[in-house]
């Protein structure tokens, strides 16, 4: 089966380079236009109706495709150069690796004491291999956070099962919203959602720590948060 997409130039938002865990070990990736209209990528894929540039590619590719379908010479979600979020990124993903692992070790073991010692035993070795693993997808999820500016677009990246690079035109943001979660509060963290009439509608700059984040939906998109913040010292923060 072969299908050509057909996007509006003037509907065009952005670009997301999207690689799963599986094909980006093997140095692949997707490539969607971020353009309105259209929807998520996973609703436009199982509707047959998608915002895909290119099947699976190599990485090289991908980043090609999206610099040709943005009229740039060099694909922003490639060019910019990211700034990593803080070690409190890491120790959340941590925290919840080891919540997780002893909440499944904990049960298994607990229904071992009333029903048969297999389970126990089977208990012990479920929570030392979710702490494994957890440990790994955490320190790839911290890894793999980050955000920039460069030129017309700002550039937001997350996930480890499936990481997302997005580049969006700063033009076409329309709002920001900043969310504050009580284990976020404990580390000075938040989520930081750029909002654009395009693909999903919102795109996450994931536990980014309050005043960077701040500073960066600034820079993005200046004047956008000036009710919102105060100025002062070469400072940004929130406004009383």
């Amino acid at each position: 089966m072969t299908r050509s997409v057909t996007l509006e130039e003037e509907r065009l938002r952005g670009m997301e380079i999207a690689e799963p865990l599986l094909l980006r070990w093997g140095g692949g990736a997707y490539t969607y236009a971020v353009a309105s209209g259209t929807g998520s990528a996973e609703e436009e894929i199982s509707s047959y109706v998608t915002s895909a540039m290119l099947p699976p590619a190599p990485l090289a590719e991908a980043h090609r495709v999206a610099a040709a379908v943005l009229r740039e010479e060099e694909d922003p979600t490639a060019s910019v150069r990211l700034v990593p979020h803080t070690r409190h990124a890491l120790l959340r993903r941590l925290r919840w690796a080891f919540f997780t692992g002893t909440g499944l070790g904990g049960l298994l073991v607990l229904l071992g004491v009333l029903l048969t010692d297999v389970l126990i035993h089977i208990g012990w070795t479920t929570a030392l291999v979710v702490y494994a693993a957890g440990t790994l997808f955490a320190r790839d999820a911290a890894r793999s956070l980050g955000h920039g500016v460069t030129g017309r677009y700002l550039v937001t990246r997350h996930g480890s099962v499936k990481r997302r690079t997005i580049a969006l035109r700063r033009d076409g943001v329309i709002g920001w919203n900043v969310t504050q979660w009580a284990w976020h509060r404990r580390s000075g963290l938040c989520t930081l959602t750029a909002t654009t009439a395009g693909g999903r509608g919102a795109y996450d700059v994931k536990d980014v720590l309050m005043p960077e984040g701040l500073r960066f939906a600034d820079e993005s998109v200046p004047t956008l948060l000036d009710h919102f913040v105060t100025r002062g010292q070469g400072r940004t923060g929130t406004a009383p």
